[in-house]
C-alpha cells in the first residue's frame, strides 16, 4: 500500500460478474430496475411482465431482454430512466451466456 503511494484505495465498486445466479444477482437487478413498470395487473411497460423467472426467461430467449438493456438499435431502450450500470449489464450478459439458469 505504501509502495502504491499510500492512496486512500478501497475495494468497493469491484464488479464480480463471473459467477452469477438468477436468485442472487439477476432477480435483485430486475426487482430494483424493472419491476416498477413491468409487474402487476396494470403493467405500464407495454404489457411486458418481468416478475418471475419464466417471464424474464421468455424475453431472454427471444433476445429482447438483453437487446433492450444494451439499448441496441431496434429494441426499446430500458430502463427508460437511463442505461443500467455496466456491472449489472455484465452480470446479466454472463448469466445468459451460462445458460440463463433458474438458480
Amino acid at each position: 500500500w505504501i509502495q502504491q503511494g499510500a492512496k486512500n484505495l478501497t475495494c468497493e465498486g469491484v464488479c464480480d460478474s463471473t459467477q452469477t445466479s438468477f436468485k442472487n444477482n439477476i432477480l435483485p437487478i430486475v426487482t430494483l430496475q424493472c419491476k416498477g413498470c413491468h409487474s402487476g395487473t396494470a403493467a405500464s411497460g407495454g404489457g411486458i411482465l418481468l416478475s418471475t423467472y419464466a417471464e424474464i426467461k421468455k424475453y431472454v430467449d427471444n433476445g429482447k431482454f438483453l437487446g433492450s438493456l444494451l439499448q441496441s438499435p431496434g429494441y426499446s431502450a430500458m430502463p427508460k430512466s437511463g442505461k443500467l450500470p455496466d456491472c449489472d449489464i455484465r452480470k446479466i450478459r454472463n448469466w445468459i451466456r451460462q445458460g440463463a439458469l433458474n438458480n
